[in-house]
Parts: structure tokens; sequence; C-alpha cells
């Protein structure tokens, strides 16, 4: 029977033509069947244009199907080869067991089969090979051609083992969708469906080699077959021209069906041949017709708009850049809109197209609906990050590896469990902290307090825990045995989806999307839960029996999801469709817009990925082995969907560009963008970025907010245009908008002069009594905000197990404390006690005071022993240094650890506060030393520090540094209430480094000189009573620069310029500053002071170490925000301040 070819560019009207023509002798021969074939993403829309066109409006003898549900109708009919068809997520779940089976005997592809991914590549190479005729015995005899390639022999050779075994798994009772062609040609002749019935072929670019051998069946029972294909008819489109020419593909197709009438004896009718006078979609727009008619061709043709007298094909054409994707969704907003709104176009009859779906799908979701633009994006959503798929990942992984800390909360974060994400939070720390790590740890009660949880907070944490583990207990017996087989394991994850009502938490969220409006992703959940249960009967139909893993079997089951996806179906009749190159379809628009016109999209950078690199392909091509085209022959295929598409539009055509991507990294315009300007020289790029005029950009009040946030920010820098103005009104002006106008003000202006919390709120916070540390009164000189997050709102960073500087501090303080205790029980003193008594005595305070502190972080294992073994090393460093210091001297230690805030009415640390407010401090003197004679007690303060602070007079005339002063303050007190009869007088203030400091040495120096610098290192930093009687009470063997103090003396006895000394009177005004400064900070805290804030200094900022950085909003882009920059002094100048300010 005979075949007849319909022919015509793209809109000559070829589909048209071949649907009439169907519809027409379908009506005259009502009792022949006649066959639409068409691919299958088609079907559905043939069937409504079939529809819409015939008379009747019903196509009762005309069958709109696929090459695949073609098959599927006739065996049907014929009740032949009743195996059953493998869908894709079948052939990944087969393929991976394949692989697991095989897995010794797989060499280079044996490393990469768990990779995320590489079983849906696998499969699609085991698709290939049988959509293009290729059995495994033939790749065993092709494998002998490529010894010299033994990457290429080796991934051919595992692809052979993988391909056997899938085949011979799926013989008896599957096939794949491929062999349901070679089925269907076996069975051709006995079809009553098939004989004498006329097919039309539609929509097609080619054919593949099974497809070919279908038609070659297909051709003698049929009475007539009718194919279109899109052909420039000016060229000679019956000889087969090269490669690179844009109907390459079109005159294979016109070749490959020529042969099979010849070889089959099948009469070719004269051809249709469509659009010789002109393409009837273009008529009145003669920049399209010529875009048409000379895109991709040969020759310098170009565009002459006089002749057509046409001032300007911008009229048609235009071509925008645009700052980014975004931009580019932005600006096909307002132009689509701008349609609709002045030239009365449907949203139907617009569209836009682009080469990177995942990029632009996701921008214009984002975009469009604050344009109110319904739209529909024509893809299918994989499924692989829905929270049920999490669900049963999260679940098994948090079995295979016993209940670790990662997996247990990616459970408990996977949306459908059921606890509060702030209980999650709450316990999620906890486990933090306490090291919960295992399932065993959890079956127990937790008792471990750690410094963010005490004993009141235990009960709230184990009420969770059992009722978590009350949750999982049965899924986890079920599921952790040895030799359970694949039904039972899916039969164990089943039940515990029942038991968590995931189908109706899922059926809730459906609703919960369609009330936001968001359909797409209500269809998404109202299928996934339909997809998963089918996927478990597949892997109980095909591998129920069989005894595996509890890691194998998420693998598989992770393979399964792979290629799990969700069809979408276009909610309404009018909406703007968004689709790819590839895919979509697109009918009867008047307009396109073409977005991401540029490298690396159009033409595309190659999905990349493939078992095969386009290297091997070429190999195989030259050894006589067809496969689908590599990236070469798809780029000629890419160009010639585009050519497709540019020709859609009947009206207009708007193609766009990215300067840069959403990271900003420069973009270059696509190859089509100079074809086309070549064609056109007049036609220019429109910069959209030159004009952002609110005019321009502003169609709907929720798009316009971006452009009034816009404003508001130029208002700050003095700019307040006309445009600004009016949109500013309307706002204002809008209930429904004033509020959100409102707090974007709050937000713009609120710069550095927040207003605090007031003294309510600080009432309720802090209590009438201001309860405080001098570590905290200098947390809110530096920064009032600081001190409000981290007192007033309580924040903290997240506690971990592990052993932190903190802790390495109260350990160092602790095992001081120990060892001062030690000495001063035994018969020695700090003067006389012997080396190894010091050592032992080192020894026992750090274990003593590691089994005090008890820090979760300090474990049995290799790491806690080496932290323990550099503590005692340090330990023992500072030790030595201490008693030489001491020993130095004629001062010695009286007190340690001394706890001030249990002492009653201590001045120093009990304050009045205007208001009749008071402020109480707490904190513990390291040390106190004490050198006393007849009439005078000289006192002095050493403060342990682990970090490297030095005592600096400016940072305490601002409040940065109060502590060491406080504590000297409190020290006189109390030795002053002790010895009444005595004067007691400041002899000096310090911080001692606990270290073990680094030495530059050059090999000659001796073991004293050594010392010596060690000495020089461990220096007490600080300041010093500059009476000679207190400096030699500390240093008895001064000569030059001091080894123990800062202090050095010249020749003449006087002291040296480095000296860091202050007067008993400059000691005294230093006292009185401390205490009025911390009346100043303690009344501005109660006063609710909380303003962003932050210190300058030198080149330091309060922001420099500070935690809540991301929390606060400080940020110096804004120009409202600022530093309170603090004027640099010197030692003296400092010091002069202070006595002036105290006078």
């Amino acid at each position: 029977m005979p075949l007849q070819f319909i022919l015509g560019s793209s809109g000559s009207g070829k589909s048209r033509y071949l649907y009439e023509t169907v519809i027409r002798e379908s009506l005259a021969a009502p009792k022949e069947n006649f066959l639409v074939l068409v691919p299958e993403q088609f079907t559905m829309e043939i069937q409504r244009n079939l529809t819409e066109l015939h008379p009747r409006k019903g196509i009762l003898n005309i069958d709109v199907l696929s090459f695949q549900r073609l098959a599927l109708r006739v065996l049907e009919d014929l009740g032949a080869d009743r195996r059953r068809v493998l869908e894709e997520t079948g052939k990944n779940l087969v393929i991976r067991r394949c692989a697991m089976e095989h897995k010794k005997e797989l060499t280079l592809l044996e490393g990469s089969m768990e990779k995320n991914g590489y079983i849906s590549q696998v499969k699609s190479m085991i698709s290939e090979l049988a959509q293009y005729r290729i059995e495994p015995e033939q790749m065993d005899g092709i494998l002998e051609g490529l010894e010299g390639q033994p990457r290429l022999y080796y991934k051919w050779k595992d692809i052979g083992i993988l391909y056997q075994a899938f085949q011979e798994r799926m013989a008896k009772d599957y096939v794949t969708a491929e062999e349901l062609l070679e089925v269907l040609a076996e069975h051709a002749e006995e079809s009553g469906l098939l004989s004498g019935c006329t097919i039309a072929l539609d929509s097609y670019t080619g054919f593949t080699p099974i497809q070919l051998a279908l038609l070659k069946k297909l051709l003698p029972r049929a009475k007539k077959i009718l194919v279109t294909v899109t052909v420039d008819p000016r060229t000679d489109w019956g000889k087969l021209g090269k490669m690179h020419e844009l109907f390459y593909l079109s005159q294979k197709t016109i070749q490959s069906l020529t042969n099979l009438c010849k070889e089959t004896g099948t009469e070719i009718l004269e051809s249709v041949i469509l659009g010789r006078k002109g393409v009837r979609r273009f008529n009145g727009r003669p920049a399209l017709a010529f875009l048409e008619s000379h895109l991709f061709r040969t020759g310098k043709n170009y565009f002459a708009g006089g002749i057509f007298y046409l001032e300007k094909p911008s009229d048609e054409i235009s071509i925008h850049a645009c700052a980014n994707p975004r931009e580019e969704a932005e600006f096909a907003a307002r132009t689509i809109l701008k349609l609709t709104r002045e030239q009365k176009l449907a949203f139907r009859e617009i569209a836009l197209i682009s080469g990177d779906m995942e990029t632009y799908a996701r921008e214009i979701r984002r975009v469009f609906p604050k344009y109110g633009i319904p739209c529909f994006i024509d893809e299918t959503k994989r499924v692989l990050l829905n929270p049920f798929l999490e669900f049963m990942k999260a679940a098994l992984e948090m079995l295979i590896r016993d209940y670790s800390y990662e997996t247990v909360f990616r459970f408990l974060r996977c949306g459908l469990v059921d606890f509060a994400p702030e209980t999650i939070d709450y316990v999620e720390n906890y486990v933090l902290a306490a090291g919960i790590r295992g399932y065993s740890m959890w079956k127990k009660e937790w008792t471990q307090e750690t410094r963010s949880f005490s004993a009141e907070d235990l009960p709230r944490l184990n009420a969770f825990r059992e009722t978590f583990l009350e949750k999982t207990a049965a899924y986890t017996e079920a599921m952790r045995g040895k030799n359970i087989t694949v039904r039972q394991r899916t039969e164990g994850l089943y039940r515990f989806i029942a038991g968590e009502k995931l189908q109706q938490k899922l059926t809730q969220m459906e609703k919960n999307f369609e009330e936001q409006g968001k359909m797409d992703e209500a269809k998404v959940y109202h299928q996934i839960y339909g997809t998963v249960i089918s996927l478990f009967d597949k892997l109980v139909e095909f591998l129920g029996d069989e005894v595996m893993s509890l890691k194998d079997y998420k693998e598989l089951l992770e393979a399964g999801f792979e290629d799990s996806r969700v069809g979408l179906i276009p909610p309404s009749l009018d909406e703007v469709l968004v689709g790819d190159m590839e895919r979509t379809r697109l009918k009867d628009i008047k307009v396109l817009i073409f977005l991401g016109l540029n490298e690396g999209i159009v033409p595309s950078a190659g999905k990349g990925g493939g078992i095969l690199s386009e290297e091997e392909r070429s190999f195989l091509s030259d050894q006589g082995v067809t496969l689908a085209p590599g990236t070469r022959e798809n780029s000629f295929v890419e160009r010639f969907y585009l050519y497709l598409h540019l020709t859609k539009p009947s009206e207009r055509l708007y193609l766009t560009m990215a300067k840069a991507d959403l990271e900003g990294k420069a973009m270059r315009p696509s190859y089509v963008v100079g074809r086309i300007q070549r064609l056109f020289p007049e036609l220019s790029v429109t910069d959209e970025e030159a004009d952002q005029s609110f005019k321009k950009r502003v169609w709907t009040p929720e798009n316009g907010l971006s452009c009034l946030t816009e404003g508001i920010l130029k208002m700050k820098e003095g700019e307040f245009s006309p445009e600004f103005q009016e949109l500013y009104l309307w706002y204002s002006k809008e209930p429904k908008w004033k509020e959100k106008l409102e707090r974007l003000l709050h937000a713009a202006f609120a710069g550095n002069e927040d207003s605090g919390i007031g003294r309510e709120a600080a009432k309720a916070l802090y209590g009438n009594v201001l309860t405080n540390s001098v570590s905290r009164l200098e947390t809110f000189a530096a920064c009032a905000c600081e001190h409000f997050l981290r007192y007033g709102l309580r924040l903290t960073e997240r506690e971990t197990l592990e052993f932190a500087p903190v802790d390495m501090g109260n350990l160092f303080h602790k095992a001081l404390e120990i060892f001062s205790e030690k000495v001063e029980a035994s018969e020695w003193t700090w003067f006389d006690l012997p080396d190894e008594e010091a050592e032992k005595l080192t020894e026992e305070a750090v274990s003593e005071a590691a089994a005090f502190i008890r820090s979760p972080g300090l474990k049995k294992d290799s790491r806690s022993a080496y932290a323990l073994k550099r503590i005692r090393r340090i330990m023992g460093r500072t030790i030595w240094a201490l008693l030489i210091q001491i020993r130095s001297g004629m001062f010695e230690p009286g007190n340690f650890e001394v706890p001030f805030s249990a002492i009653e009415n201590l001045e120093a640390v009990n304050l009045s506060l205007p208001d009749n407010t008071k402020m109480k401090l707490k904190g513990r003197i390291d040390r106190i030393d004490y050198c006393e004679n007849e009439e005078e007690v000289f006192v002095k303060v050493v403060d342990y520090k682990s970090g490297n602070t030095k005592f600096d007079l400016a940072a305490f005339y601002y409040g940065l540094q109060l502590q060491l002063m406080v504590y000297l303050n409190a020290a006189l007190e109390l030795e002053r209430r002790a010895k009444k009869e005595k004067t007691v007088t400041p002899a000096g203030i310090f911080y001692y480094h606990v270290e073990d400091p680094l030495l530059e040495l050059s090999g000659d120096e001796d073991p004293d000189e050594i010392r010596k610098q060690l000495l020089k290192e461990l220096k007490v930093n600080g300041l010093v009573n500059s009476r000679e009687e207190i400096i030699k009470s500390m240093d008895r063997f001064l000569q030059g620069t001091s080894s123990v103090i800062p202090v050095s003396v010249n020749k003449d006895g006087s002291l040296g310029k480095a000296s860091r000394t202050a007067s008993t009177k400059q000691f005294a005004a230093m006292s009185a500053y401390a205490g009025k400064k911390m009346q100043e900070l303690g009344s501005e805290i109660l006063k609710g002071k909380a303003e962003r804030l932050p210190y300058e200094r030198k080149n330091q900022t309060a922001c420099d170490y500070c935690v809540f950085r991301s929390v606060c909003g400080f940020d110096l882009k804004d120009k409202s925000m600022k530093f309170r920059r603090l004027e640099e002094l010197s030692a003296d100048e400092a010091l002069r301040k202070i006595e002036e300010e105290m006078k």
C-alpha cells in the first residue's frame, strides 16, 4: 500500500493538512481504522486538536497513539505475549540487583554503581542498545575490536555483563518498552487493527532502527501511510545532504522511509508540498517569514525592511539583555502583562521556551506569582527531594548507622514526624552536648548534665527519648535482624509508614498546597504515595524472596527512586506554557519569549555523565557500531529544534539573554544572537538594565514591593524621585499594604539608633537587683546589643561534646586551685617546695581537676589522653614559672579562688544605682598575694588567663577591661576589714597567661639561657605600684629588665620607659573610676539600652570575635550603621583622663 510524504517548512500547515485529511477520510470510511502515531508526550494534545477540528467533535475511528501504546493495544487485542511491560523504575531495580550479583565480575564500572544517578545512566545505555538492536552476543564480537582501547574495552565488557544479566532476569515474565516494538513486529500480520488501516505519522524528527523495523512490517499491511516531514521545499529534499545542514535529519528520514518502500515494494505517492508560495503562519509578518526562510541557511541574505514596507524588524523580533536569569524572568513577566493588558492577548497565546529548564523554571515559579500570571511548566517532576522519600531514606540510614546523631536528626527533620521543631531543636542540643551516639545510648536513661542542661531538663528529655523509641522500636526490631528477605523488609517499612499515618499527612499537605494556589505541588503530593506503593509492589514482585542486607535494600530502594517522576496536567485552559526545546510542543501561539540565549545553554554544553564519552562513541562508530547520536550530532538536532521553536510564533518573538548567572559569573551571548543579527542588521540588543524606571517595572502591588524597597534605600541616600513619591503614596494609602510599608521603613531607618528595650522589659529580663559579673559589664561596654543577646535573650553557641577552650580554662583554674590548697596543707611553703614534690602535686592536681570538671569531651580515648598529657605539660611549666616568680619577691600567695559574691555588703561589688536599684557583682579572684610589715600590707591580685589578654589602661578607661581593678578593690576591702590597724596598699594587678610558649632558638643556647627566655615569655603583664619598696618586694634581684614583672630600671635606679607602673594616688583614682564606670554601665543596662553600636579602636572592633554577627543585623554596607569610634590613648593619657574625672 502507498506511502505519501507531506512536506513543508515550519508554519506551512503540515500537521493541520494531515489532520484534516485523516478526518475527511475517516468520515468517508467510518468502518476503517485510522491511526495517528506521534511521540508519547504529544498524544493528549493531538487528541484534543483532532477533536476540535472534527465536525462532529468526536474521533470514534481515529486513534492517537505512540509506538509503545500501539504495541500494547495490538498485543492486548491479540492476547499475544502476556509478559508485563517493565517500566523505568522497575528497570532500575533489576539493574541495581544485577550489579550486586555481578559485582566481582565488573571492573571499570564497579566503583561507580553506588553513585547517585549512575544506575539510571546504565539503564539508559541498555535501553539504547535495545533500541539500536544490539544484543549481548553481538557485544562480545565487538569487544574483539576494542583491545587497543583499554578503558573502552573494560567499560563495554561491564555493560555487556549487566545487559546479559538484565535480559536473563526479564526473559520469562517481563518485556521492556524497547522490546515491545520487536514483539509487535512479530505479530503485526495477525492484527486486524493494523490490516487495511490508514497510518499517519506526525511530529517525528527521525526514527530509530527498531521503529523502522516495525514500519517495514506495517507498510504492506496498511491501506496508506502519511508522514509529515519538516523541510524547506526549495531544497533538494529527496537527496541526503551534509550532517551540518539544517534539514539533514528530515532528509535522512525521507531517505530511510524511501528505502523501506523499495525493500517492501511499496508505492510512493506524489508528495504534498506546502509553503512554496509563502508560509501561511506569517501572513503580514515579513520579519518572521524572513527569519523562517533564512535562519541557519547558507548565503549572505539580510532583511531589508523597506521591501516589505516595514521600518524596523524590532516590531516583530527583539533581543533583550538582562542582568541574570532572574531578571530575564522578571522581563518576561512584565512583557506578558503588557501584552495581555494592552494588546488583549490571552495567556494561552503566549509561550516561554528555554534550553535550561532547571534554572528558568525555578525563577519563573518565584517571579510569576508576584505578577498574577498563570502558567503551566511542561515537565515531569522528579520526587527525590520529597519529604516522604526523605522519611524512608533517613529511617533506613538511621538503622544502618546505628542511630548516629546525623541520621537520627535527618529522620526527625524530614517534616513528617510528629514532633514540634522547637522540641527537636531542644533535644538535638542535648544530644550534641552529651554525646548521645548509637542505639544503646538512646535505650538507656539520660542522666548526663552539661553546661547547658541541668537535672531539671532531664525528665523532659527522657520523655522525648521514650516517645521516640516507642515510635521506632517495632520498626527497628523488624529491620535489624539477619537473613531478612526483600518482602519482609518492605513489609516492615510499610508498617512503619502506616503507623506514622503518612498517607493522611500527605493528603493534608496536598490540601494545604491547593489552598495556597500551588497546584503543581499539590499534584505531586497527590501522586507520591501511590508512586511509592507501586515501587514497593515491584520490589516484592521482582525480588521478594531474596535475602538482602539493609544497606543493599536501601541502595535498591534509592535506585527505584532515581527515575520516580510524577506527571503534571495543565490545570487551566488559559495559561502561559513554559517548556524546553526538546520536550515541549507549541501550538497556535502568537508570541514566543525565548529565555537564556547564552553559550552553554544554546547550544547546550551537553548533559554529560553518559556511560560512553563522545570519543568512545566515535571509535565505536568507526567500528561499524550504530548508536544514538553523539554530542556533535545532537548539536545539529538541537539546532533543528531551535529552528522549529523560533518559527512558532505568528506575531512576535522576544529573545533574551543573561549577562551573568545567578552567582555573578559573566555569561556570553549564544551564537544564535549573532546569526539573527546578521539576518537583521538593524536589530540591536536592548539593555534592560539601562532603563530601571519604576513605571516600566511596576505592574502589580506584589511585584512593586521590590521597587518600593529599592526606592526607600535610595531615599536614605538623599534621592527622592517623583516616580518613587507616587509609588510611596500609593502604598501608604492602601490599607492592605500600609503596614508592610511601615515595616520596610522601620527596617531601613533603624540603623544604630535603636530605642532599646525599655525599663520595663529590662526589669523583666534582669530583675530589680542586677546580678552581674565584671565580664558581663565589659561586654556591655563593648556592644550593648551583644549584651542583650547574650544575657537578655540568653542566646548561646551550641554546646558540643568536645574539650572546648572553656573546658581547658576551667581545668587550668581548678588544677591551680587544687595545687595551691595542697601546698598550703603540706609541710612546705611556696618558697621551699622541692621540685620533685611540685611535680607530684601538679600531677595530682591535674587528675583531680579532670575528675572534678567532668567535661563530656574528656573521654577514655587517645584524643582525650593527648589533651590531658598536654594539660599536664602546660601545668608543669606554669607551676615552675609561678614558683620562680613568687620566690623572686617577698609576696606570698594567701588566698585562691576567692568568691567575693558570697561576702555580704562588700562595697566594691555591691553598688547602688539610680532609681533605687542595685547591682551585685559575682566572681572569683584567682589569687591574692600579700606582703606585710609592721605598719602596712601590700596587696596584689593575679588572674590566670588561657588566652592572650594584655592589660590596657585605655581599654580600662573605656570599660572594656575592668576586671583586674574590680578584683583589686574587692581584695583591698577584704584585707582592710581583716587588718583594720594597718594601712592596706594596692601593689599591683596582673594577668598570668597559662601557656607553653614556643621559643625561636638557634641551637647554641645553654639551658640557663633557654630558661631565661621561657621566664621572659611567661612574665606577668599588668600594672605595678611605682613605690620602690613595693617593686623590690616583687623582684628582690631586679637589675635592668625584670624577668618576673613588667618593670625595668635604669643604671641610676630610675624606672625605665617600658615599665608599667602607677603611683598609689593613681591606683586610688583608678579604684574610684572602676566603681563609677560600673555604676554607669549598670544604670544603662537597667534602662534597657541595647543598640547596635559596637566599638572600634585601632584595628579592633567588638565584632571581630562576636558569635552574634549573623544575628544582630549590623551591616556597614548600610550607611546608617556605624561603629562607636574610641579615641586612641596612650597609657599616660588614659591615666591623666581618669585622674581628671575623679578629682
